[in-house]
This record gives structure tokens, sequence and C-alpha cells, in this order.
């Protein structure tokens, strides 16, 4: 809009230059007077069109290299030509500068719109701008949905799997268990396997392995806790003193050495399942080496499948010549070399039985030779026979976490007036430990104390030992009792317990002889209870509770 720039000097106009060029050329239609006047009026229109054009061009220019935005001062008085020539065709000053307000509102008009249309050509950049973002945000979060859908599908169909495979699982278990009626669908039941003995000395059980299943007997021993059997390829030339350096993993050629021994045989076995991880287990006499393997194990009324367990590849000299062909490890967790779960545990987590003990009962066997197995026991899983001991069981809290060693808070031993000792012998004043092993056939003490108390009981000849182990005593005459206490309850030990029978060969004489079932060690402190214990003694082993319990045994 043309108007007088505020504060300006008094003749001095300020007016945009657009307008007074729309008033001349837009607004009069100055191009169709010249052309139309050009008859009429002659030279004059000419040099009035021709001046107002370079004044228009002028104006244009100076614009042109100023902002746009920038008012232009024009002088009217300073183009007389120009204003001359409109006064001269009539137009007067007021009209002219009402004109060119006109025209300036109207430009301010397209001005304002022009301004509009950018608005709201910005305002749509910014709205497509919006939707670019929105529309991209959209997709990350369709992206995002499609990823989660796809993890859902692929853990639906994982989970599918195995639901699958443990219905396939469930549905072989129950094939196999309607095809062999004495496997593990025996549940909460007690499992009971018979002891047998050679000469009441050596006591085992016996066990079958593999399919079809391959018979093998082994020592029940509640002092270790791993399951080894002799295997097939067992090296039984190989000298014992080999074995520290043995990886465990020994193949054996065309003869063992070990005929007597029976052997297990993975070759022969359709449900074996090699692991092929060495072992390695020292006992307190000898030591094996091998390597584990999975197979079926069948014990007395019970079928376990995928068992882990050792195959012996290398014997020491005790176990080359021994009587039975490998160990059922019935002792703490804590021992298992390997980290192998013990049988209870297995039995317990299958539910085959309902409680995580078992218990041993052992009795003499008379008459009982060396070359005829005789059964002189058994081991129950998961309870006890009860018609095998006298009484209620007594228990005492196991001390410790490696053995079931039981704490012993002393012996006492009554006096003996046929050895001249008066007086109570008193041992394990201090408190000791005992151990209740099957493993071990007679019971071993510390070798001081030992001999004291041979000596107590009435040994013949104190300090030398029948065949250097046995401490002989007269036969006919009455010995002592001895009295272990156990805290809250006593076990008396009477002659018949701690005296067993030899025949010993002088030549070719035989004569009999009365041993005591005490033996001295003389690097353990431990006192072990083992089968001559047991014999007059129920014990049962309660991993639950942490305890041992004992009553006092009843032969069959």
């Amino acid at each position: 809009m043309l108007r007088r720039r505020t504060g300006a000097p008094v003749g001095e106009q300020a007016y945009r230059p657009e307008g007074i060029f729309i008033l001349f050329v837009h607004k009069m239609s100055f191009a169709n007077y010249c052309s139309t006047g050009s008859s009429s009026r002659g030279l004059q229109v000419w040099l009035l069109c021709l001046t107002t054009l370079l004044f228009t061009c002028a104006l244009t220019s100076h614009v042109n290299a100023n902002s746009e935005d920038k008012l232009v001062r024009v002088d009217m008085i300073s183009s007389p030509s120009l204003y001359g020539a409109l006064t001269d065709h009539g137009v007067s000053s007021d009209a002219i500068v009402q004109l060119a307000e006109h025209l300036a509102d109207r430009q301010a008009i397209e001005d304002a719109n022009v301004e509009r249309e950018h608005l709201r050509y910005v305002r749509i950049l910014r709205a497509r701008a919006d939707s670019d973002r929105l529309r991209l945000h959209r997709a990350a979060v369709d992206a995002r949905r499609e990823r989660a859908e796809a993890l859902e599908k692929r853990y639906n169909h994982i989970l599918n799997l195995e639901r699958l495979h443990a219905r396939a699982t469930r549905s072989r278990t129950r094939r196999s268990r309607r095809s062999a009626p004495d496997n593990e669908q025996s549940r909460h039941e007690l499992v009971q396997a018979n002891i047998l003995t050679l000469m009441n000395t050596a006591y085992f059980g016996t066990l079958h392995i593999g399919t079809p299943p391959q018979k093998l007997h082994v020592q029940f021993d509640s002092g270790s806790s791993n399951i080894w059997v002799v295997s097939s390829l067992v090296n039984c030339f190989k000298k014992a003193s080999a074995m520290k350096k043995s990886s465990g993993l020994i193949m054996a050629g065309k003869a063992d050495g070990c005929p007597k021994l029976l052997k297990y045989s993975h070759k022969d076995s359709s449900t074996y399942d090699p692991v092929n991880i060495p072992f390695h287990l020292s006992y307190g006499s000898g030591s094996v080496s091998g390597f584990f393997s999975r197979d079926n194990i069948g014990l007395g009324n019970m079928l376990l499948k995928d068992v882990l367990f050792a195959e012996a590849t290398l014997l020491s000299y005790e176990f080359r010549h021994s009587s039975y062909d490998g160990i059922l490890g019935l002792g703490r967790e804590y021992t298992a070399s390997g980290g192998v779960p013990l049988l209870l545990s297995v039995m317990m987590k299958r539910g085959v039985i309902s409680r995580k003990v078992f218990s041993v009962h052992l009795h003499n066997v008379p008459g009982a030779n060396h070359s005829v197995s005789s059964v002189a026991g058994s081991v129950v899983f998961g309870g006890a026979d009860t018609r095998r001991f006298r009484g209620k069981l007594q228990f005492a809290p196991v001390a410790g976490d490696q053995y079931w060693q039981v704490k012993l808070h002393g012996i006492t031993v009554q006096p003996n007036k046929l050895t001249g000792h008066t007086e109570t012998l008193q041992l394990c004043q201090d408190g000791c430990v005992t151990l209740p092993d099957t493993g071990t056939t007679l019971m071993v003490g510390p070798a001081k104390d030992i001999d004291r108390l041979n000596a107590h009981l009435g040994a013949i000849t104190p300090g030398k030992r029948l065949l250097r182990v046995f401490s002989e005593f007269h036969c006919n005459v009455t010995h002592p009792t001895i009295t272990l206490n156990l805290g809250t309850f006593h076990i008396k030990l009477t002659p018949k317990t701690y005296l067993t029978t030899l025949h010993v060969r002088h030549g070719k004489n035989v004569r009999k002889a009365c041993i005591s079932a005490f033996l001295p060690s003389e690097d353990d402190p431990t006192w072990i209870m083992g089968a001559a214990f047991l014999r007059s003694f129920y014990t049962l082993f309660d991993s639950e509770n942490k305890r041992v319990g004992f009553a006092e045994s009843v032969s069959p």
C-alpha cells in the first residue's frame, strides 16, 4: 500500500514502486492508450509513453538492487515531465495519489494471499513430514510386531516339539511297561535284593546289566558311592603300579588274565549308550580305572533304564582276585566320583521308592564254603524289613557329609579276671567316629586302641598276630562284653559279635582257632564296623534325615 512514510520530510513520499508501475501499465491500460492515441494525439502521446516506460524500468532496476520489503522514496516533484504529462491530461494530484493507494491496497492483498499460500504450503509440508514420521513409526511398530510374532511362533513350535517328544516318551514308557512286567512301573514299593556270601567273609549281590541282561556279582558298599563292573575290555595283565598313570581307557588283548570274573560286554547290549568319560577310583585296598557308560540295570524286583555306571578296564591285584565282579556304592552323594548320582537318588527321582533310605540285614550261614554262595541277608531300598530285627530302631545323627559315620561318645569294656584286668577299659574318651560299612568284612580301629582292646579281651599272645593279621583267643572261655556309647543309646557287643572262627592248617594238620574281629589300622582313626558288626545289628541308612538306625538283628 502506498503511504507516506512516518517522519519523512514534507515533499518526500515513500511509495512502493510496484504500485507506480501498476498505476501506469495495469490500472490505466496505458499501453492501449498509447496505441489507440497515436493517430489523434500525435508526437506528445508517444513521448509520454516512452517517458513512462523509461521511468518504470528505472524504478524496477532500483527495487531489484534493494530489498523487496524496503520502502523506496519517490519524489513526485522530481519527475516534472511525468507529473506534467498526467496533469496536462486532466488528472489531478489527489486522483493520482488515491489511485496509487488503491492499487497498493490491491498489491498488499495479493501479497497477503501469497503469504497465506506460502504458509499453507509450509503447513502442507509439515503435515506431510508428520505423516511420513507417523508412517515410519507405524512401519517400525509393525516390524517389531512381526518380529515378536515370529519369535512367538518359533517358541510355540519348540514348545510343541517338546510336548510331542514328551508324549512320545510317555508312549514308549507305557509300551515298555506293558511288555516288561518287572520294570519301572512298580511305584512306591520296597525294592529288595538278596545278599550272598562265601565262607561268611565275602558278601555280594546279583546285578543284571544290559539287554538281554548280563549277570554280574557286585559288592554292596556303604563306604563308596559309585557303581562299576568289570568290562569285557579289561586288561588284567597290566601292573597295578601303572594305574596311576593310566587314563582309564585301556583295551584288552585276546586273553584278559581274569578268567574267574564275570564281565559286562556293551557290544552285546542293545540298550547300551556310550559316555566314554574316564574314571579312576581308589579304595582302602586296591584301585580301578575305566570309563563311564549307560545301560539298563536290574536289581532284585526292579529294572532301571538308562543308568550311569562305570566299566573297569584296569584292576589292581585285590580286585583281580576278588569273589565279585564290581561294586555297587551305597555311600553319600558327596563321595561319588565324577558327580554321578547315587542309585538310591535315581530310584527316588523316578518314583520307584517313596523314601530315600535303605537298610541292610546280614546273618551267619552255618557251613558256608568258598565255592558255593549262600543267601546271607538282604538289602532293602525304600524302607526296612521289620521281620529281620527286634524292637525299635534307635537312631544316631550322621556326623559330616562324606560318609555314613556317627559320633561315638566312648567304648567301655568290662573287667576280665582271666587276663588280670580288674578294671573297666575306657577307650575313645574324648570322642571319635564310627562307620557302619557293608564293604568291610571285620571291624577296624586305631592300632593303639585295638591292641589294648584285644589284650583286655584275652588275646593269647598280645602283640603277635595269627597269620600276621589276627589276634587269637581261647575258644572255650568266657569273654567280656563291649559297650558302644552312641549318645542317646548304647550298643552291646558280645563275644558272638567280635569273635570268629577259622580253621588253620599246619602242614597236614588243621585246627580250629578263635580270632578277634577287631583289626588295627595304622593311619585311620575311624572305628569301622563291618560285616561282623552288621550280622548282629540291623542297620538302616536314612538319607532324608541324615541319620543311621540300629536294632538287634533276627536271623531267619
